[in-house]
This record gives C-alpha cells, sequence and structure tokens, in this order.
C-alpha cells in the first residue's frame, strides 16, 4: 500500500532536501529505493507518524521518498554525476568518451 501511495511512478522534477538543483530523472525505476527510505523512516519515527492526519503523513513520507538523503532524487542525482561529490549547482560537467587505444 505505502508504495502505490508514495512512491514515484512516472517520471518527476524533485529538488532534494538542501539543494537548489532540479533532478529531473526520478522515474518509477527508483520506487524500490523510495520504498525503502520512507520504511527506513517509518521504523525510526513511529511515534511522530502515528501522530500526523493522512495528508501530514503523505507529505512526510513522500518527501522522504524522493528529496531525502536516501531518496530517489539523491539516488538520481549520483547517478547522474557519476559518484562525484561537492559539484556546485550552477557547475558546468561535461562528459566525454575515450577511445581506449588512443588514450593508452
Amino acid at each position: 500500500m505505502v508504495q502505490q501511495v508514495v512512491c514515484t511512478r512516472g517520471a518527476r522534477a524533485v529538488t532534494p532536501f538542501g539543494s537548489t538543483a532540479q533532478v529531473r530523472v526520478v522515474g518509477s525505476e527508483h520506487a524500490s529505493h523510495e520504498l525503502i527510505a520512507v520504511m527506513d523512516w517509518l521504523y525510526g519515527h513511529e511515534v511522530e507518524a502515528r501522530d500526523l492526519d493522512a495528508g501530514q503523513l503523505f507529505k512526510r513520507l513522500r518527501g522522504v521518498a524522493t528529496k531525502g538523503a536516501n531518496g530517489s532524487a539523491r539516488l538520481a542525482q549520483s547517478d547522474l554525476l557519476h559518484g562525484m561529490t561537492e559539484v556546485p549547482a550552477d557547475g558546468l560537467i561535461r562528459w566525454y568518451s575515450l577511445d581506449w587505444e588512443e588514450s593508452a
């Protein structure tokens, strides 16, 4: 049930918490990571979750699923940067393919 309600089903643009750069490639392929992030949050914050009404709980879980430290936007952002860290939001990155025969 949680996965059907909270997790991403189509392509979305998401801005992770603490970032100013939008990630435009969050999609249904990230749903399993979103579910893990949500369940991890729920287990650690059960008392808080029980005090929230349905709308508040949805907002919190959707934020954790997509924007949180273990959410899909951070995962997609990491994939786009090929593991690079501390890249400024306005930093220009160019990827070039190397011809291994020429580089050897």
